[in-house]
């Protein structure tokens, strides 16, 4: 995670592209931002609801490369 004082989490992953549409596929919509400058194997997570955040930690527990 890059520190932020946001309302957004800027998370680096080891595939930005595969667990972008993963959590698409659920509706969970985020932010690829594999293929800006500086920003490669990242997606912008908003910070939701606690519903919407649960929703988000429950796909991303059960996702497996």
């Amino acid at each position: 995670v890059i520190s932020s004082e946001a309302n957004f989490l800027i998370v680096r992953v080891n595939d930005a592209d595969k667990l972008y549409l993963y959590l698409m596929e659920r509706g969970i919509i985020v932010r690829n931002r594999t293929h800006e400058p500086f920003l490669e194997g990242a997606l912008r997570i908003t910070i939701g609801s606690k519903e919407e955040n649960a929703k988000l930690m429950e796909a991303l527990c059960e996702y497996s490369e």
